[in-house]
């Protein structure tokens, strides 16, 4: 078990590299970016190896951890996009992306899909894109635990990817320009 052998780690981590790291490229598209969020999950894995559950299968979470990590780089680097960079630090005009897709359009898609939601998903997903908050201070604040509160996610991101598919990596960032229009 991985857990308790340094050579079933390595192993591990041998035959989840490579996967796990095109996994990462997909969302973020840097080659250097996408080894170090394979790399830092897999330090995190090891640090929690005492803590992790037996029984659980530590692939989903990494690719959790991983999807996470990835879309924080997103959001904090604004490196997915040449133009996204450019529309955020300069105030030009969401017009100004030269993309084939139309902010219309895509402001248009985003609404639809939002509206798709069930109430409850959706407050928890604008709770946490629109106001930053963390799944326990959204637990916190709807009275019901973290657990629900993945579960809403989930469904959210979803749909989401439902009706945006290839557009949702940077998505989150523009729901927030769409949303205070």
């Amino acid at each position: 078990m991985w857990r308790r052998s340094e050579k079933a780690f390595r192993e591990l981590f041998e035959t989840q590299y490579t996967q796990l790291e095109w996994y990462a490229f997909g969302i973020v598209r840097e080659r250097d970016t996408a080894r170090d969020l394979v790399n830092d999950a897999f330090l995190q894995l090891w640090q929690r190896r005492d803590t992790f559950p037996p029984e659980r299968d530590p692939i989903p979470w990494l690719k959790t951890t991983i999807h996470n990590r990835a879309l924080n780089h997103l959001r904090d680097n604004c490196k997915y996009h040449p133009d996204l960079e450019a529309v955020l630090n300069q105030n030009e005009s969401p017009s100004a992306i030269h993309d084939p897709l139309d902010y219309k359009q895509l402001q248009k898609s985003i609404l639809l899909a939002l509206d798709k939601m069930p109430a409850r998903v959706k407050e928890v997903f604008l709770l946490s894109r629109n106001e930053d908050l963390k799944y326990q201070q959204i637990a916190d604040r709807l009275g019901i635990s973290v657990k629900t509160v993945e579960v809403q996610m989930g469904k959210a991101l979803r749909i989401l990817r439902e009706h945006l598919g290839e557009y949702l990596p940077f998505i989150f960032l523009l729901m927030k320009i769409f949303l205070s229009q």
